[in-house]
């Protein structure tokens, strides 16, 4: 039998391509490190003086770094999830290999010229952005496909999920055009269209289904909890979020965040958030869902600050409570489940899992107190430390999860 290494790269890009998920979570695992190392070379850069460092002259490294973790990370797990799981929801047609390899390709292709873009050349980009949106929309091409051609009675939770892709389509654009005509104030919307018009809901539609349906496996006596009036009051405090920010000013967002923090708190608290630690791989699960009250009362504490006309801000404390403690921490539990039940292995959180969850979870909180006022002289420095401590988390993520992702499913099954 030929064991050459040409064979044994065939036979990793023939598994690479066999599902969905396969190829795009790799791309995102590889991102979750990636983006880090870029921004760690700049934050190193700027602690011990080093300007124009790396990428003098790429794009502005603020403006880089909020593309890169919202943009090149969550859209290759998010894809790779739902070209996987939607079909299986809606009992519809598979999406076609060719299909999601040119949506890939897209993707992929536009990340690689938006590190050149920020790197080299700005305009890059830009033209990194458009390609990258091209992709996306080719995703929501195939997922309205999915759901057109669909005979499911039940569609509630698969129209919200699609909904909010579309949302962060909305902020590809808005970026791209901020990119191209040069309007700061369209590239922040994009970044809060992002968030609020795609990643939050979204994810919050996935975890009321998902949560409830995963407990109710793992916990004797569960009983699930996935009411109907969630999902519109979900869209009604996110969009609420999103239109008050950016029409009247972030005191205005308390109209929208005070409730969406109850409702927030009453889920966590229903679903079991106590109970959920019999089961790490649930727990994981559990404790993500439950940054999101956290970060939604900080970004209530910041808009009373704001409204009372305080001289002391939160600065990004509730964005990085909700991107890294809620977002990222949901992701990396979700991803786990997803890479383990697809490759034929044990639904159990290993070592690796766990303790890179909890890495991130200690990366958010070093991230929130970097904005308390006794710790400003040491901002800097706190702001490198949480970006090695991420790298140290992901690493040994990336490295043992992305090599399933290379090889056959330990069941014999196929995909």
């Amino acid at each position: 039998m030929d064991d050459s290494p040409w064979v044994r790269l065939r036979a990793m890009a023939v598994q690479l391509g066999a599902a969905p998920h396969r190829l795009f979570f790799l791309a995102g695992a590889i991102q979750l490190v990636l983006t880090q190392v870029y921004w760690m070379a700049n934050l190193a850069a700027f602690t011990v003086s080093l300007p124009g460092f790396p990428g003098a002259a790429g794009a502005n490294p603020f403006l880089a770094h909020g593309f890169l973790m919202i943009y090149g990370i969550f859209p290759f797990f998010i894809i790779g999830f739902l070209f996987t799981a939607y079909p299986r929801w809606l009992e519809g047609p598979e999406i076609p290999k060719s299909a999601y390899r040119r949506v890939f390709l897209a993707l992929a292709g536009g990340i690689f010229l938006a590190y050149l873009g920020v790197l080299a050349f700005a305009p890059l980009l830009t033209a990194g952005a458009a390609l990258f949106l091209l992709g996306y929309l080719g995703a929501l091409w195939q997922l309205g496909r999915v759901y057109r051609l669909s005979p499911h009675p039940d569609k509630r939770h698969e129209a919200y999920v699609w909904s909010w892709l579309g949302g962060g389509a909305v902020g590809l654009a808005l970026f791209s055009a901020g990119m191209y005509w040069g309007r700061q104030t369209w590239m922040a919307a994009a970044f809060s269209a992002a968030l609020w018009l795609c990643l939050v809901p979204l994810t919050v539609t996935v975890c009321h289904r998902l949560i409830p349906f995963f407990s109710s496996r793992a916990l004797p006596g569960y009983r699930m909890f996935q009411a109907a009036w969630v999902l519109p009051l979900v869209t009604a405090f996110s969009i609420g979020h999103f239109l008050l920010r950016w029409g009247f000013g972030t005191p205005w967002c308390l109209i929208s965040d005070l409730p969406f923090l109850g409702l927030a708190l009453y889920l966590s608290i229903r679903w079991g958030l106590l109970r959920s630690f019999r089961n790490q791989l649930l727990a994981m699960l559990h404790v993500g869902f439950a940054w999101l009250p956290v970060a939604l009362a900080l970004y209530v504490a910041r808009g009373l600050l704001s409204a009372l006309g305080e001289s002391f801000s939160l600065g990004f404390a509730p964005l990085h409570a909700l991107g890294i403690g809620f977002l990222t921490s949901t992701l990396l539990a979700m991803a786990t489940r997803v890479s383990l039940g697809h490759s034929g292995r044990p639904l159990e959180a290993d070592r690796i899992a766990w303790w890179t969850f909890w890495g991130i979870g200690a990366v958010a909180v070093l991230r929130i107190c970097s904005a308390l006022p006794w710790l400003l002289d040491w901002r800097a420095d706190l702001w490198l430390g949480t970006s090695i401590l991420w790298l140290l988390a992901v690493i040994p993520w990336t490295w043992h999860y992305g090599a399933l992702y290379l090889r056959p499913r330990a069941d014999g099954r196929p995909g």
